[in-house]
């Protein structure tokens, strides 16, 4: 499995492996918009810093963005798997 997300990771080349997708992401996805970091909760985003989560605004339908999060990451969180938080998260939602 290491080997599997090391390659979702990382290319041959040392490059962020990205994606874009639209809608069907599910919650636990991290997700880049505007030249920002946010986190996929329900019908919110969660913009991520290095301190914290800040705050939240209204998750966007019909947006096609780039998926940070490894596709089979992406694949156990849409299988029902269900992250914990920072505790930050909790003062965006």
């Amino acid at each position: 499995m290491d080997k599997t997300l090391h390659a979702e990771r990382i290319s041959a080349s040392g490059s962020k492996v990205t994606y874009t997708a639209i809608d069907d992401l599910p919650n636990g996805t991290c997700i880049e918009l505007a030249n920002e970091w946010f986190l996929v909760w329900g019908d919110q985003l969660l913009r991520w810093s290095f301190d914290r989560y800040q705050d939240a605004q209204a998750r966007p339908k019909g947006l096609q963005v780039t998926v940070l999060t490894p596709r089979s990451t992406v694949a156990v969180l849409r299988a029902g798997y269900v992250p914990e938080l920072h505790p930050t998260a909790e003062l965006g939602l």
